[in-house]
């Protein structure tokens, strides 16, 4: 079965497990990038997640920090009451 792009395997609720397509998430990486740039943004790290939070593409341009591949976390509790 397939929907928009995204893939349906044989699993007992299909609902329930998507994927992302390479293509699609290297697509995404593409107009990402290419947005930062029109933007006169500094060089960027792009990292498309599937729907389980786990990275299926990752594209660092020269010169982005060394630290941005990591996926943006929720501040711990202790820090959002800082806020």
């Amino acid at each position: 079965m397939v929907n928009e792009g995204y893939s349906m395997s044989a699993h007992p609720n299909p609902m329930l497990k998507v994927s992302l397509p390479i293509a699609k998430a290297r697509l995404i990486v593409r107009h990402a990038l290419g947005a930062g740039r029109a933007a006169n943004m500094m060089p960027l790290t792009v990292v498309v997640l599937d729907a389980g939070g786990h990275p299926v593409a990752l594209e660092r341009e020269d010169g982005s920090g060394i630290l941005r591949s990591s996926p943006a976390q929720p501040a711990p509790d202790w820090a959002q009451s800082k806020l």
